[in-house]
């Protein structure tokens, strides 16, 4: 989610895929977007019901808060989670931009990238991958090179 483009993204992949033999395994996941972005509307998200979570660092308890902004057309999410130490004190703010893929886009950008998807899991126990599956489980291969134009020919007699 930290690849902020399709080409970004796509960089990544082609990356992995040349540091694998033909036919190597890449397997992977990430948060099956793509309910998501068909219900979403552009917008900013506040959860005003309290803290998503707590915390304990360096002797504080801190309450951590979520908000975030939808911009769906480039698939961006951009999050920010605010920390609130329980004794009183200043707050931390942390920005995390992200971009989310949705499952036919991966699909593409691996196939791009020279890695054929063997399988995809809708989760950790081998569920198959369906529209309400919450995670995207990838198993795909390095795919042979491509033949070059002359390896492999006849040469003329």
């Amino acid at each position: 989610y930290c690849l902020l483009s399709r080409r970004a993204v796509l960089a990544c992949l082609r990356s992995a895929r040349k540091h694998l033999a033909p036919g190597g395994l890449l397997v992977f996941d990430i948060w099956a977007a793509d309910a998501f972005h068909k219900r979403a509307s552009d917008a900013a998200h506040r959860d005003d019901t309290g803290p998503i979570l707590s915390v304990d660092s360096e002797r504080t308890r801190w309450d951590v808060f979520e908000s975030s902004r939808l911009r769906r057309r480039t698939q961006r999410l951009d999050v920010t989670y605010t920390y609130v130490p329980r004794a009183g004190g200043p707050r931390v703010r942390i920005d995390i931009p992200q971009r989310y893929a949705r499952s036919l886009e991966l699909i593409e950008l691996l196939t791009r990238a020279g890695l054929a998807v063997d399988t995809l899991y809708g989760d950790f126990s081998g569920a198959p991958f369906k529209a309400s599956s919450e995670h995207v489980v990838v198993r795909a291969r390095a795919a042979a090179p491509a033949p070059s134009a002359t390896k492999g020919w006849p040469r003329p007699v």
